[in-house]
């Protein structure tokens, strides 16, 4: 799933809207609720995280999503080495899903539309 994939599919989402809210970066993503809170962001990860995971440097494109922590493990284990604990966030509650990986487009779906459940 791309970017544009991802930032198409929240539009279906009621109230939910994407922003760039750092200055000067034009890549990292923010998916927001209508009041401004946070469900998803898009970035990319440093190579050295991508690396701790024993993953190369190139293909660094994330998803990062809220995700309760059983069903975290759960997901770590079945997509090693797509779907990590969260770059740059809370790892216990936050996943990052590998924009690269072969994780069905419809589980990426359901996870984004469960981040903007309990996110809500």
């Amino acid at each position: 799933m791309t970017k544009n994939d991802i930032l198409k599919f929240i539009k279906e989402l009621p109230y939910a809207y994407a922003d760039t809210p750092w200055e000067g970066d034009f890549y990292s993503t923010v998916l927001k609720h209508g009041g401004g809170k946070w469900f998803g962001v898009i970035l990319k990860a440093s190579p050295n995280y991508l690396k701790g995971y024993g993953l190369p440097a190139q293909n660094n494109e994330v998803l990062n999503l809220k995700c309760p922590p059983d069903l975290r493990e759960f997901l770590c284990e079945k997509h090693k080495g797509e779907i990590l604990p969260a770059y740059h966030m809370n790892k216990t509650h936050w996943i990052s899903v590998l924009l690269s990986s072969s994780v069905p487009e419809e589980d990426i779906k359901q996870l984004i539309r469960l981040s903007y459940d309990i996110t809500e």
